[in-house]
């Protein structure tokens, strides 16, 4: 056969096979090691010693980096002649927070992403010396960051110690870097004081060895999410920041699936209730998907921010017995569908038992949920919708 003949052959048979599709990535491995830890515990005490201990190459994608005391880890780790670049979303809601970036970018390489296959850089995620990799719910900021582990958020993070899956990781970010411009403003910044809070930490590390580690980038990340809640095996408890009852065109297929998972689940959910997340004007606030979900019998609440001392809940992501998910994508159809996001499913002995033990502080402490919420829904349902909507104990703030 002619070269090409045999050349023409191949071309067809790369076309007419079926593609991946270009806006989904997945792959599965198994690694030596992983470490998982919470916000505001021990997220920044790992991670400025994951910058200080690096010696090559730091790599950092994120919607956000708004902590000043990062930034100095970041420009110590310059000094030090390490390659340091950071990428973050360059038209975010609400405005570039520059003050921070532009103190940086005089000495770390710093881009704003603008990447047109997707609508925004959503994703939480860094590449250490091409080794360690972590993913995060939280942007590099002071609430997902907090250098006082009394205040901040409650967020969820993974340490991936396999140089495959920083590999991955890598290609990722300079696919994206390819489109996005260098940044470059030389502003003085005052470092922000270090906030202090009521939380009490009590979460360390935990890490486990030989594990099975799924990632996924968005945008489209539907079946990635569904198949985590379709092969949860008995339970599936929901950490989520906000979760849309509605999409544009029907219900939420997720949302969905959790329901119809409790027939035969131990099902929890717990959302956020922060007073922009609690607006009963708003049909895909979580005050309303919180209504629909005890009206479909699902054990579900609100953090009580006031006893549990967090400042928000903005984790995105689940526990089951035999695996964690830990990603940055919100339950709306513009994250799942539309966003570059990630996320990674993490199978190994002790991850399900540690963030079920997060999960269960959380869920538990005071036992409420934004005051009196279930009392008012077996009202609502009950007395077909006594005007209670003025109970003083749901607090939105």
């Amino acid at each position: 056969m002619k070269l090409s003949n045999l050349l023409l052959i191949l071309f067809l048979f790369s076309v007419l096979l079926p593609q991946p599709a270009h806006s989904s990535m997945s792959r599965e491995f198994n690694v030596s090691k992983a470490c998982l830890f919470v916000s505001p515990d021990d997220s920044y005490r790992e991670i400025s010693s994951l910058i200080k201990s690096s010696n090559k190459s730091i790599l950092i994608a994120t919607y956000s980096f708004t902590n000043p005391s990062l930034g100095e880890d970041l420009l110590d780790a310059k000094r030090r002649e390490v390659n340091v670049t950071v990428m973050v979303e360059g038209s975010p809601v609400g405005g570039l927070k520059e003050d921070v970036i532009s103190y940086i970018s005089k000495n770390v390489s710093v881009f704003l992403n603008e990447n047109d296959d997707y609508d925004y850089h959503h994703a939480k995620y860094a590449v250490f010396d091409g080794k360690i990799t972590l993913v995060s719910t939280e942007n590099f900021g002071v609430e997902g960051m907090s250098p006082d582990p009394t205040y901040g958020n409650r967020g969820w993070f993974a340490l991936i110690y396999d140089e495959n899956v920083s590999r991955f990781f890598s290609s990722v970010f300079y696919d994206d870097l390819d489109k996005s411009s260098k940044y470059f403003k030389d502003r003085r910044f005052t470092s922000a004081k270090v906030n202090h809070g009521r939380y009490v930490p009590r979460f360390g590390m935990k890490c486990c060895r030989d594990a099975n580690v799924i990632v996924f980038f968005g945008p489209n990340v539907t079946e990635n999410v569904l198949n985590f809640i379709k092969s949860s095996k008995g339970k599936i408890w929901i950490e989520q920041f906000y979760i849309y009852k509605n999409w544009d065109h029907g219900s939420n297929p997720l949302l969905e699936k959790v329901i119809n998972e409790s027939e035969s689940k131990d099902v929890k959910v717990l959302l956020d209730s922060s007073w922009y997340n609690m607006k009963k004007d708003k049909p895909n606030s979580n005050y309303n998907t919180l209504i629909y979900l005890k009206k479909n019998n699902i054990s579900a609440k609100v953090l009580d921010k006031k006893s549990t001392g967090l400042l928000k809940l903005h984790t995105k992501g689940g526990v089951t017995r035999d695996s964690v998910l830990i990603s940055s994508v919100n339950w709306n159809e513009h994250s799942i569908m539309k966003n570059r996001e990630v996320g990674v499913i993490v199978r190994c002995n002790g991850a399900p038992e540690f963030f079920s033990d997060v999960f269960t502080h959380d869920y538990y402490t005071n036992s409420q949920t934004g005051g009196s919420i279930p009392k008012f829904v077996v009202l609502v349902l009950s007395f077909g919708g006594i005007a209670f909507l003025l109970y003083a104990g749901i607090k939105l703030r």
